[in-house]
C-alpha cells in the first residue's frame, strides 16, 4: 500500500508508457510534488500556533475556513489573527460580538455602539474608529460586516474620530444694554 509521502506513481503506470523517458521524470516529479504536498498536511495539522505556519499556508488555510475579510494583500499579523479567530467568529455570527472581533483585526482601534447606546432608532448601530478609510477599504468592510452582523441590524454610519492638538484660542464677548424710549410728547 502506498501512501502519499512515499508515493510512487511509476508503478501506477500502465506497461506500455512505463519506460518512456519523460513519462519517469514526470512520474518523479509527481511524487516529490506529493510528498511535499502531504508533509504540510500533517505540518498544519499538528500545527496550532498561526504564527509558525507559512504565509502561503494561511492564504490556503483561510479558504478552507472561510474566513471573513481575508484579503491576501493584509499584513501578515492581520492573517495570523482572522484565522485564529475564524471558528470563534463562525460560532459568533449575528451578534455585536462578531462585529467587534473582526474590526480588531481590521482596525488598530475601533468600536461599535449600538442604538441605545446613542440614542439612535431600532436596530442600528455606528462604527467609531480612528484609522484611515478611502473607498475601497470602506466599501470591502461593509460588505463583510453584513456578512457578520445580525440581519436585521444596519450599519447607520461609519465615525472617524480624529485627535489632533490645536493652538486656536477662543474667546467671547458679551455686551448687554438696556434701550430706553423717553417720549416727549
Amino acid at each position: 500500500m502506498m501512501d502519499l509521502k512515499n508515493l510512487n506513481s511509476r508503478l501506477l503506470l500502465p506497461p506500455t508508457i512505463m519506460d518512456d523517458q519523460e513519462t519517469i521524470i514526470f512520474s518523479k516529479l509527481v511524487d516529490k510534488v506529493f510528498s511535499y504536498l502531504a508533509n504540510m498536511i500533517v505540518y498544519v495539522q499538528s500545527c496550532n500556533d498561526t504564527k509558525l505556519l507559512p504565509e502561503v499556508i494561511l492564504d490556503n488555510l483561510s479558504w478552507e475556513l472561510n474566513v471573513d475579510f481575508y484579503e491576501l494583500d493584509l499584513p501578515i499579523e492581520k492573517k495570523q489573527g482572522l484565522i485564529d479567530n475564524a471558528i470563534l467568529n463562525q460560532i459568533l455570527k449575528g451578534t455585536p460580538t462578531a462585529v467587534e472581533n473582526l474590526l480588531k483585526v481590521v482596525f488598530d482601534k475601533s468600536e461599535v455602539e449600538e442604538w441605545f447606546e446613542y440614542g439612535g432608532s431600532s436596530s442600528m448601530f455606528k462604527i467609531k474608529t480612528t484609522d484611515q478609510l478611502d473607498e475601497g477599504k470602506y466599501q470591502s468592510i461593509r460588505e463583510v460586516i453584513g456578512l457578520v452582523k445580525n440581519t436585521r441590524s444596519r450599519l447607520e454610519s461609519f465615525v472617524l474620530i480624529r485627535d489632533k492638538e490645536s493652538n486656536l484660542s477662543v474667546g467671547t464677548y458679551i455686551h448687554s444694554a438696556k434701550k430706553v424710549i423717553i417720549d416727549t410728547a
